[in-house]
């Protein structure tokens, strides 16, 4: 059997075995034995090129997966990045707050300390003047 398939890839038993195959159909059609070599190659290359048609099917179907997943991952990304803006907005709100909080308690507390002055210059005075009081009080007796 004459082998016209210049691929080296192509075993001469697949081609034979492919030859056989279609060989009682294509004879019935009046092909040579050539012409059915020729045919069956043909055939088989079809198939190869099928077959690794498939496989760039199904990695183009990966990564798509891939880039759907990639997607969600950008959106999650995207809503914890929103979230923690957020977050740093109320923190900063909150420390706002809290300084405003801190300057009227300090300002509180020197109020606070003035009158407690107040309050101990008033309280010895009054002392003293009892103090005054009850000597002369006691000088006169």
């Amino acid at each position: 059997m004459k082998n016209c398939c210049s691929d080296n890839h192509i075993s001469h038993r697949s081609l034979t075995l492919s030859c056989s195959q279609f060989g009682d159909d294509l004879y019935d059609k009046g092909l040579t034995q050539d012409q059915m070599e020729i045919v069956a190659t043909s055939q088989m290359r079809q198939q190869e090129r099928s077959k690794e048609i498939q496989e760039i099917v199904q990695s183009i179907t990966e990564l798509s997966e891939i880039m759907e997943d990639l997607r969600i991952l950008v959106v999650d990304q995207g809503t914890i990045l929103d979230r923690i803006d957020y977050n740093i907005e109320q923190v900063d709100s909150l420390i706002s707050e809290s300084l405003e909080e801190v300057v009227q308690a300090n300002v509180s507390q020197k109020n606070s300390r003035m009158r407690t002055c107040m309050l101990g210059l008033c309280l010895t005075i009054v002392i003293m003047c009892m103090f005054l009081i009850a000597k002369f009080i006691w000088q006169k007796f």
